[in-house]
């Protein structure tokens, strides 16, 4: 059976199964049966270890943007009263200058918009959410979390600037930048 896939494997199963039940004293039938089985359950069984490879590597990717979307929110958050105190408009300038630089940054990693106020601070929001990632001078907390139960879903959640205990599940509203 080398080199046939999983359809394959399952109607030589099926096939082995239909001449032993024409002669169900075989020995030889029954091994084979027992063999092919064991060829198709090895098969699940890979094809299970690879698709939680593939779900382990997904999780782990989209825990690391998650850290980096934290990261340059962070970025931007701080930036604002460094901006609001500046008192000379050229160092305002270059730090605004500064502050859209990791803002286009954060745009390639989700999908944002963004505003600012006449004080200088910035409001960065996921786009087609109305989440706010950045309030002024704060910004939100974006965490993974990844369920252990059978489907082994991620969800990815938001606390709310600010607030520490308001958490909102963003799965659904996250598109990427």
């Amino acid at each position: 059976l080398d080199g046939i896939g999983l359809g394959g494997a399952l109607g030589a199963v099926f096939s082995s199964w239909r001449d032993l039940s024409q002669n169900p004293a075989s020995g030889a039938l029954r091994s084979a049966v027992r063999e092919r089985g064991r060829i198709v359950t090895d098969m699940f069984k890979n094809l299970t270890r690879n698709l939680n490879s593939i779900r382990n590597g997904l999780t782990q990717t989209i825990k690391g943007r998650a850290s980096q979307i934290n990261a340059l929110t962070e970025q931007v958050a701080k930036m604002k009263e460094s901006i609001v105190n500046s008192i000379d408009p050229v160092i305002k300038e270059e730090l605004q200058a500064q502050r859209m630089l990791v803002v286009r940054q954060l745009s390639t990693e989700v999908g944002i918009n963004y505003f600012e106020s006449a004080d200088g601070a910035m409001v960065v929001q996921l786009q087609g959410s109305g989440f706010s990632l950045v309030n002024r001078f704060e910004s939100a907390e974006l965490s993974v979390e990844e369920s252990t139960s059978y489907g082994g879903n991620v969800t990815i959640k938001g606390t709310l600037p600010g607030s520490g205990s308001g958490i909102v599940d963003l799965t659904t509203k996250i598109s990427s930048g």
